[in-house]
């Protein structure tokens, strides 16, 4: 969730769920980069969202003080989940800051 409320839908499938499974931490707030943004199908999970944002072992991920936020987003761009479908399917680096939960 962002800081707007908004939500995204995020997968790690296979070897990759052994390789994050000690990184990520309900209720933590992370820098995410180098993760890839699809159609949703459907078929696979149970999200109502269009799009998923696949996260893998290439992806980047660094914790953040949540004291720092105002100065994360003062000093970096950010994508605001919201706009994440428009570089879907794109080969674009962008950067989002989710919150865990």
């Amino acid at each position: 969730m962002d800081l707007e409320g908004n939500k995204v839908t995020a997968t790690i499938y296979d070897a990759n769920i052994t390789v994050l499974q000690d990184q990520l931490q309900l209720g933590k707030t992370y820098i995410l980069s180098n993760a890839t943004v699809r159609h949703n199908r459907s078929t696979f999970t149970n999200s109502a969202k269009e799009t998923v944002w696949s996260i893998t072992g290439k992806t980047r991920i660094e914790e953040v003080n949540e004291n720092n936020l105002n100065f994360l987003f003062s000093t970096y761009e950010v994508t605001p989940f919201h706009e994440l479908e428009r570089y879907m399917d794109k080969n674009m680096n962008i950067s989002i800051a989710p919150n865990i939960y």
